[in-house]
């Protein structure tokens, strides 16, 4: 009798974890893989593609543009809105265009998201460098002295 009773305990207890674990750890967190067009905006012409993954350790993303200018500065900034609520910007990636491709890479560590939210990824173009290398170096890191030159937009399911 003792001997029924450990086994189906231990039915009972092996069961409700196989049966409790998945659910729970589907409950913390699911990975997400989203695309979208790179759209052109104010008439820069910049189009290409872009991907986020979201999963437990945060938001990693890339974004391939195509039709830059060589020689100008380009950032990437994200923004991230979940409803009236908007975090950023942050900055995500830069480069001064040798060519008129690039892949701007980035990482947002312990990113997490909701069905609904709205992440935006934003190049900035600053075509002037400036006259030294602080100012070099400010249009490399904010987005000032530059404008809006196109934009990857994505909802999470």
């Amino acid at each position: 009798m003792k001997s029924t009773r450990r086994w189906i305990l231990l039915g009972v207890v092996v069961s409700a974890l196989l049966v409790g674990v998945p659910f729970a750890r589907s409950g913390d967190f699911r990975d997400v893989e989203l695309s979208a067009a790179v759209t052109p905006a104010n008439g820069s012409g910049i189009g290409g593609t872009a991907t986020v993954t979201i999963d437990e350790d945060g938001l990693r993303g890339k974004l391939h543009a195509e039709n830059l200018k060589v020689g100008h500065a380009y950032t990437v900034w994200m923004f991230y809105f979940q409803g009236n609520a908007q975090g950023g910007p942050g900055r995500f990636d830069s480069t001064v265009a040798e060519d008129d491709t690039f892949t701007f890479r980035g990482r947002v560590g312990g990113l997490r998201t909701s069905s609904g939210d709205v992440i935006k990824l934003v190049i900035f173009d600053h075509p002037d460098l400036g006259p030294n290398n602080a100012t070099r170096a400010n249009n490399l890191l904010t987005p000032q002295g530059g404008s809006m030159a196109a934009q990857a937009v994505f909802t999470t399911p």
